[in-house]
Protein backbone atom coordinates (compact mmCIF):
# COMPACT_ATOMS: atom_id res chain seq x y z
CA UNK A 1 0.00 0.00 0.00
CA UNK A 2 1.25 3.45 -0.90
CA UNK A 3 1.67 6.10 2.01
CA UNK A 4 -1.55 7.89 2.22
CA UNK A 5 -3.16 10.46 4.79
CA UNK A 6 -4.40 9.31 8.31
CA UNK A 7 -5.65 5.81 8.31
CA UNK A 8 -8.37 4.60 11.02
CA UNK A 9 -9.22 1.04 11.35
CA UNK A 10 -12.65 0.73 12.25
CA UNK A 11 -13.27 -2.64 14.10
CA UNK A 12 -17.08 -3.46 14.72
CA UNK A 13 -16.59 -6.15 17.68
CA UNK A 14 -19.09 -7.52 20.10
CA UNK A 15 -17.93 -10.08 22.80
CA UNK A 16 -15.75 -11.66 20.83
CA UNK A 17 -12.27 -10.46 21.18
CA UNK A 18 -10.73 -13.08 19.03
CA UNK A 19 -12.68 -11.37 15.97
CA UNK A 20 -11.42 -8.27 16.78
CA UNK A 21 -8.13 -8.91 16.63
CA UNK A 22 -8.63 -10.74 13.52
CA UNK A 23 -9.83 -7.74 12.45
CA UNK A 24 -7.05 -5.53 13.77
CA UNK A 25 -4.85 -7.70 12.22
CA UNK A 26 -5.68 -7.84 9.06
CA UNK A 27 -5.82 -3.96 8.61
CA UNK A 28 -2.20 -3.60 10.28
CA UNK A 29 -1.38 -5.80 7.65
CA UNK A 30 -2.71 -3.88 4.89
CA UNK A 31 -1.30 -0.15 6.33
CA UNK A 32 2.03 -1.92 5.80
CA UNK A 33 3.87 -0.06 8.94
CA UNK A 34 1.57 3.01 8.91
CA UNK A 35 0.76 4.05 12.25
CA UNK A 36 -3.59 3.18 12.52
CA UNK A 37 -5.78 4.96 14.78
CA UNK A 38 -8.40 2.45 15.63
CA UNK A 39 -12.19 3.23 16.53
CA UNK A 40 -14.09 -0.14 18.35
CA UNK A 41 -18.00 -0.10 17.54
CA UNK A 42 -19.37 -2.11 20.44
CA UNK A 43 -22.37 -3.42 18.92
CA UNK A 44 -24.98 -6.44 18.55
CA UNK A 45 -25.36 -7.64 15.54
CA UNK A 46 -29.04 -7.63 15.17
CA UNK A 47 -29.09 -3.65 15.34
CA UNK A 48 -29.28 -1.68 12.34
CA UNK A 49 -26.18 0.39 11.36
CA UNK A 50 -28.63 3.51 12.00
CA UNK A 51 -29.02 2.72 15.38
CA UNK A 52 -25.31 2.53 16.05
CA UNK A 53 -24.96 5.59 14.55
CA UNK A 54 -22.18 4.76 12.49
CA UNK A 55 -21.44 8.05 11.22
CA UNK A 56 -21.73 9.91 14.29
CA UNK A 57 -19.14 6.96 15.41
CA UNK A 58 -16.20 8.16 13.34
CA UNK A 59 -17.66 11.91 12.44
CA UNK A 60 -15.33 14.55 14.06
CA UNK A 61 -13.06 11.60 14.39
CA UNK A 62 -12.10 10.84 10.58
CA UNK A 63 -11.88 14.02 8.65
CA UNK A 64 -12.08 14.46 4.63
CA UNK A 65 -8.88 13.72 2.98
CA UNK A 66 -8.45 10.85 5.53
CA UNK A 67 -8.66 6.76 5.46
CA UNK A 68 -11.00 4.70 6.91
CA UNK A 69 -9.97 0.88 6.88
CA UNK A 70 -12.46 -1.99 7.47
CA UNK A 71 -12.16 -5.62 6.85
CA UNK A 72 -14.92 -6.24 4.48
CA UNK A 73 -18.29 -4.39 3.71
CA UNK A 74 -20.44 -6.34 6.11
CA UNK A 75 -18.59 -4.66 8.99
CA UNK A 76 -20.44 -1.14 7.75
CA UNK A 77 -23.73 -2.69 7.70
CA UNK A 78 -26.48 -5.83 7.37
CA UNK A 79 -27.59 -5.13 4.46
CA UNK A 80 -27.86 -2.97 1.18
CA UNK A 81 -29.48 0.24 2.31
CA UNK A 82 -26.73 0.56 5.42
CA UNK A 83 -23.86 -0.44 3.76
CA UNK A 84 -24.60 1.72 0.41
CA UNK A 85 -25.90 5.13 3.28
CA UNK A 86 -22.70 4.73 4.95
CA UNK A 87 -20.63 4.83 1.61
CA UNK A 88 -22.84 7.47 0.28
CA UNK A 89 -22.32 9.46 3.85
CA UNK A 90 -18.41 9.01 4.26
CA UNK A 91 -17.88 9.89 0.07
CA UNK A 92 -19.68 13.15 0.68
CA UNK A 93 -17.65 13.94 3.60
CA UNK A 94 -14.53 12.94 1.76
CA UNK A 95 -13.79 9.82 3.68
CA UNK A 96 -11.33 7.53 1.34
CA UNK A 97 -12.59 4.02 2.46
CA UNK A 98 -10.68 0.72 1.99
CA UNK A 99 -12.20 -3.01 2.13
CA UNK A 100 -8.71 -4.30 2.63
CA UNK A 101 -10.20 -7.82 2.20
CA UNK A 102 -10.43 -7.23 -1.56
CA UNK A 103 -8.05 -3.95 -1.78
CA UNK A 104 -11.54 -2.07 -2.99
CA UNK A 105 -11.38 1.49 -2.19
CA UNK A 106 -14.39 3.73 -2.36
CA UNK A 107 -13.85 7.25 -2.73
CA UNK A 108 -15.72 10.63 -4.25
CA UNK A 109 -15.86 9.46 -7.66
CA UNK A 110 -18.43 7.81 -10.37
CA UNK A 111 -16.43 4.32 -10.40
CA UNK A 112 -16.73 4.01 -6.41
CA UNK A 113 -20.23 4.58 -6.36
CA UNK A 114 -20.86 1.72 -9.19
CA UNK A 115 -19.13 -0.68 -6.71
CA UNK A 116 -20.71 0.65 -4.25
CA UNK A 117 -24.00 0.09 -5.67
CA UNK A 118 -22.97 -3.35 -7.42
CA UNK A 119 -21.29 -4.81 -4.48
CA UNK A 120 -24.56 -4.12 -1.81
CA UNK A 121 -26.69 -5.03 -4.23
CA UNK A 122 -25.21 -8.77 -4.78
CA UNK A 123 -25.21 -8.92 -0.91
CA UNK A 124 -28.90 -8.34 -0.52
CA UNK A 125 -29.73 -10.46 -3.57
CA UNK A 126 -27.73 -13.08 -1.79
CA UNK A 127 -29.44 -13.04 1.40
CA UNK A 128 -32.86 -13.26 -0.75
CA UNK A 129 -32.08 -16.08 -2.67
CA UNK A 130 -31.07 -18.34 0.35
CA UNK A 131 -34.06 -16.99 2.10
CA UNK A 132 -36.06 -18.19 -0.82
CA UNK A 133 -34.78 -21.42 -1.32
CA UNK A 134 -35.35 -22.22 2.78
CA UNK A 135 -38.78 -21.03 2.67
CA UNK A 136 -39.43 -23.58 -0.23
CA UNK A 137 -37.32 -26.11 1.12
CA UNK A 138 -39.49 -26.14 4.34
CA UNK A 139 -42.76 -25.83 2.04
CA UNK A 140 -41.87 -29.19 -0.02
CA UNK A 141 -41.33 -30.85 3.27
CA UNK A 142 -44.66 -29.51 4.67
CA UNK A 143 -46.39 -31.18 1.23
CA UNK A 144 -44.69 -34.32 1.56
CA UNK A 145 -45.79 -34.88 5.18
CA UNK A 146 -42.91 -33.73 6.97
CA UNK A 147 -43.51 -32.85 10.66
CA UNK A 148 -41.58 -29.71 11.38
CA UNK A 149 -40.44 -28.43 14.19
CA UNK A 150 -40.01 -29.73 17.73
CA UNK A 151 -41.42 -33.44 18.07
CA UNK A 152 -44.26 -34.20 20.72
CA UNK A 153 -43.20 -34.03 24.08
CA UNK A 154 -39.07 -32.66 23.10
CA UNK A 155 -38.01 -29.69 25.37
CA UNK A 156 -34.72 -28.97 23.21
CA UNK A 157 -34.16 -26.03 20.88
CA UNK A 158 -31.73 -28.16 19.59
CA UNK A 159 -34.12 -31.31 17.74
CA UNK A 160 -35.92 -28.43 16.31
CA UNK A 161 -33.02 -26.76 14.64
CA UNK A 162 -30.54 -29.40 13.94
CA UNK A 163 -32.59 -30.69 10.65
CA UNK A 164 -31.81 -27.04 9.03
CA UNK A 165 -28.70 -26.19 10.40
CA UNK A 166 -26.64 -26.05 7.22
CA UNK A 167 -29.06 -23.53 6.01
CA UNK A 168 -29.32 -21.34 9.18
CA UNK A 169 -25.02 -21.59 8.96
CA UNK A 170 -25.68 -20.29 5.33
CA UNK A 171 -28.11 -17.48 5.89
CA UNK A 172 -25.66 -16.46 9.15
CA UNK A 173 -22.57 -16.33 6.88
CA UNK A 174 -24.88 -14.00 4.44
CA UNK A 175 -25.67 -11.64 7.04
CA UNK A 176 -29.29 -12.75 7.60
CA UNK A 177 -30.43 -11.18 10.87
CA UNK A 178 -31.08 -13.50 14.27
CA UNK A 179 -34.65 -11.65 14.45
CA UNK A 180 -35.05 -13.00 11.03
CA UNK A 181 -34.16 -16.50 11.36
CA UNK A 182 -35.75 -16.64 14.48
CA UNK A 183 -39.21 -15.86 12.90
CA UNK A 184 -38.83 -17.86 9.79
CA UNK A 185 -38.14 -21.36 12.25
CA UNK A 186 -40.79 -19.96 14.55
CA UNK A 187 -38.80 -19.88 17.75
CA UNK A 188 -38.00 -16.83 19.94
CA UNK A 189 -34.36 -15.11 19.15
CA UNK A 190 -32.99 -16.06 22.84
CA UNK A 191 -33.71 -19.31 22.23
CA UNK A 192 -31.89 -18.95 18.85
CA UNK A 193 -29.13 -16.67 19.74
CA UNK A 194 -28.26 -19.75 22.83
CA UNK A 195 -28.54 -22.14 19.59
CA UNK A 196 -25.95 -20.74 17.47
CA UNK A 197 -23.39 -20.00 20.54
CA UNK A 198 -23.71 -23.59 21.38
CA UNK A 199 -23.45 -24.36 17.02
CA UNK A 200 -20.49 -21.82 17.63
CA UNK A 201 -22.48 -20.18 14.67
CA UNK A 202 -22.12 -16.57 14.64
CA UNK A 203 -24.46 -14.22 13.20
CA UNK A 204 -22.36 -11.94 11.41
CA UNK A 205 -21.09 -11.19 8.77
CA UNK A 206 -23.04 -10.77 5.49
CA UNK A 207 -20.64 -13.08 3.48
CA UNK A 208 -18.41 -10.62 2.81
CA UNK A 209 -19.74 -8.20 -0.13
Amino acid sequence: MSQCSKIWGYLRVSTDRQDAATQRREIEIWAGGQKVYWIEDVASGKKAIGDRELGSTISGKVLPGETLAVTELSRLGRNFFEVTSFLHWAMQQKIRVVVVRNNREFSDNLESQVFAFAFGLAAQLERDLISERTRAALARKRADGVTLGRPPGATSIDTKLDPEIENIRKMTQAGVSVASLARMFNVSRKALTGYLMRKNLKPSTVSPV
